[in-house]
């Protein structure tokens, strides 16, 4: 008896070996069980104290004082009580909140990567940090989950081995992928409290099916086309960009960013409107690009390309249309034509 009551109110554990949460209940119940014991002792030893006490006023008074001192102790309990349960509240509307926003950006980023189908070696940084966010205020499935999307990441970028810093996935890989991400993004309902259990098997096959059926016929809004510069032979076209520009920068010393926007215009990334009010352009100085978008931007040192007016990290965002403008821009340069094949599928767009 004894011992299912310790393990009642956890008098069996110690304070500081438990959870925030935990300790707020274990001090809940620790009070309601002295306020029960002193019930039982007002009520037990109330009666002889007050047959020793003169009859009249004094035990009037001593019956009004015993009353209001147990009220003051019950009013006590309930408002501290309160306060607890309100603190608690604030506390997990805030959790929910931030929690909100992690699983939210989380996916972002993972669509981000999955968008063009290039994996590079900053995104992989990227979903590897994603771990230390999610181990902050997670559920520990949502976690498990994230971790084997992102060993299936790191998996296919070393598989795939070559001298660039870009790996592109397969369809397969990228259906993998996204079934992972359900599993996921199924998880992370539940630690939010909205559902109370997976999907419904059906649910999900049917979800499974329709990313293979989607993944498999190539529908994919992207360009995958790849192509030479000097040694390196069919990459990317971010990457052929980055080269490009890093080495027309390195045969012309003491260059500013407005005399490089001369032989490279701002123009032939951005189509339409003005490009100097876009988040993201061509080139852009470092320290000007807002944390949310470096992400579409080369941003390691090494990639920077360091003008006599600042650092500038140039835009990993190409579509087709765009890199056939700035291929062909190299082509009229006669330093980076040198280092172009004599005849490309570019020249014919």
């Amino acid at each position: 008896m004894v011992n299912f009551i310790k393990k009642i109110v956890g008098l069996d554990k110690k304070i500081g070996e438990v959870s925030s949460e935990e300790k707020l209940e274990l001090q809940g119940r620790r009070t309601l069980l002295s306020l029960v014991f002193l019930g039982v002792a007002v009520y037990f030893g109330f009666e002889p104290l007050f047959k020793l006490t003169p009859t009249g006023v004094s035990q009037g008074v001593l019956g009004a004082a015993f009353g209001t001192i147990f009220v003051i102790i019950i009013t006590m309990y309930l408002l501290n009580k309160q306060t607890e349960i309100e603190q608690e509240s604030k506390k997990s509307e805030r959790v929910f909140d931030e929690k909100v926003k992690l699983y939210g950006s989380t996916l972002e980023s993972l669509e981000k990567i999955l968008k063009d189908g290039i994996l590079s070696y900053e995104e992989i940084q990227a979903a590897n940090f994603g771990i230390y966010k999610l181990q902050m205020m997670a559920g520990d499935e949502t976690i498990n989950d994230y971790v084997e999307i992102n060993k299936k990441l790191i998996e296919v970028f070393e598989k795939k081995s070559n001298e660039s810093n870009e790996k592109e996935l397969s369809q397969d890989e990228e259906a993998e992928i996204k079934q992972l991400l359900l599993s996921f993004s199924s998880n992370c309902r539940i630690d939010l409290g909205l559902s109370k259990k997976d999907l419904p098997n059906d649910v999900f096959r049917e979800a499974s099916a329709q990313v293979i059926a989607i993944t498999s016929k190539g529908m994919r809004n992207y360009d995958l086309s790849k192509a030479d510069f000097g040694d390196q032979k069919q990459i990317g076209k971010r990457e052929f960009v980055k080269l490009a520009l890093k080495y027309f920068v390195s045969k012309n010393s003491n260059l500013s960013s407005k005399q490089l926007e001369k032989h490279f215009p701002l123009t032939i990334h951005n189509e339409g409107g003005d490009p100097t009010k876009r988040k993201v352009r061509l080139y852009r100085k470092f320290d000007e690009i807002e944390e949310k978008t470096k992400c579409r931007y080369h941003c390691k040192e090494d990639d920077l390309l360091k003008l006599n007016d600042g650092s500038f990290a140039i835009t990993n965002q190409w579509g087709l249309s765009n890199f056939v403008k700035f291929y062909k821009r190299c082509r009229e340069i006669e330093i980076l034509n040198e280092q172009l094949p004599k005849n490309s599928v570019f020249d014919n767009h």
